[in-house]
């Protein structure tokens, strides 16, 4: 689904649907990201997707030798025009100047399903899995987790804040101290899916028991009328869209809607949020 600012009663949003039909190899989309040449990029179950507006085309195991497995979980793309793509269980790929790349077991990654990946200011490439944190150090990969007070980390988010500081959300929530990651103790009791840092410096997060709002350390019910939220993301306009496994549903002026089509999505369970260049939401 691509939602565009428009006039129409669905909250202001005209929409256009694509689906299997039209080229996906799969209906669940995991992750989508927009590269600078203005590609835009969707993981899916069964494959990688290109997409430059009117075309699909497909990489996955049958075509590009590095894909281990078909299903992408995570995609980043960073100022250099590269686009790192993270599986569910083939490790984690990076594509530049159209070569495909791969880091798995031998570049340092002990666990393949690669959830998160972030690039901080400093310009260092984080990877999150199932089962570990890892900072790319050169063309390895070294775990950062381990640690007494972050034992086996499953990271689902990896951000930097305002002031500079790393955290780790999953299944806990934790800052990297020391160049290691520390738990913190926020009385967190259930997984965190997706995270998003408000313009006053507060952190929503998505969990199991609805959203979360984490300010100063404490925790508070913030949205409790969208089921297991998994997604969130807050667009150009100052909205928060929640990705839930029950639809679509749009925070603006501390209310919460469902946001409405006229034609239902194929999937009512959002899997992943972007918002491209042009400020257009994808679904």
């Amino acid at each position: 689904l691509e939602a565009a600012p428009g006039s129409l009663p669905n909250g202001g949003y005209s929409y256009r649907n694509w689906r299997v039909e039209d080229g996906l190899p799969d209906s669940r989309v995991q992750a989508i990201s927009q590269t600078v040449d203005g590609y835009l990029w969707i993981g899916t179950a069964g494959g990688l997707v290109r997409f430059d507006g009117l075309n699909f085309v497909v990489f996955d195991r049958s075509n590009t030798r590095e894909f281990a497995d078909d299903s992408v979980l995570s995609l980043l793309s960073v100022g250099n025009g590269d686009l790192w793509i993270g599986t569910e269980g083939g490790g984690l790929i990076r594509y530049s100047h159209k070569i495909f790349a791969l880091y798995s077991s031998q570049q340092g990654l002990t666990n393949l399903f690669v959830r998160a990946i972030y690039q901080d200011r400093s310009g260092t490439l984080w990877a999150g899995t199932d089962r570990g944190v890892f900072q790319k150090q050169g063309e390895r990969f070294v775990r950062v987790d381990g640690t007494a007070s972050a034992p086996n980390v499953s990271a689902a988010e990896i951000r930097q804040d305002s002031a500079g500081q790393l955290w780790v959300y999953g299944n806990g929530i934790y800052r990297v101290e020391g160049g290691v990651l520390a738990r913190q103790n926020s009385g967190l009791t259930r997984g965190v899916t997706a995270i998003q840092e408000q313009a006053d410096g507060s952190i929503w997060l998505a969990t199991a028991i609805g959203v979360l709002e984490l300010r100063d350390g404490r925790l508070k019910p913030i949205v409790s009328s969208a089921a297991e939220p998994v997604r969130l993301l807050r667009d150009d306009l100052g909205n928060i869209w929640i990705g839930a496994t029950n639809g679509l549903f749009l925070a603006r002026g501390g209310h919460v809607v469902p946001f409405e089509e006229s034609e239902p999505m194929p999937n009512n369970s959002v899997s992943a949020l972007y918002q491209d260049q042009i400020g257009r939401a994808h679904v």
